[in-house]
């Protein structure tokens, strides 16, 4: 009966020190992208006259776009252009649409 307690008490000990050890994990990462995040802002507001904000717009511009195409090549969605359904009476007018 001992010996199973013990088992017990050490496997729980084991669970609460994964926990604590994920949590430290998270806790460092966040730290770290915090910092990272600091460092992109500040270098951005001063150099503004060197075309920072313009650099971060295109680089979220372009992962915008990398994101989207994602969404679309894993997706089952048809993108129609606007006003295409306007028209579009017979499969032969959908050609022209296109």
């Amino acid at each position: 009966m001992l010996s199973q307690v013990n088992i017990a008490e050490g496997i729980k000990k084991e669970a609460i020190l994964e926990g604590e050890g994920q949590a430290a994990k998270i806790l460092m990462e966040s730290k770290s992208l915090c910092e990272s995040l600091n460092s992109i802002a500040f270098s951005i507001n001063h150099n503004k006259e060197q075309g920072g904000g313009q650099a971060l717009k295109l680089r979220l511009s372009e992962q915008y776009i990398e994101a989207f195409n994602n969404i679309l090549s894993k997706s089952n969605v048809l993108m129609v252009p606007e006003g295409a359904s306007q028209g579009v009476t017979s499969p032969s007018n959908v050609a022209s649409v296109i």
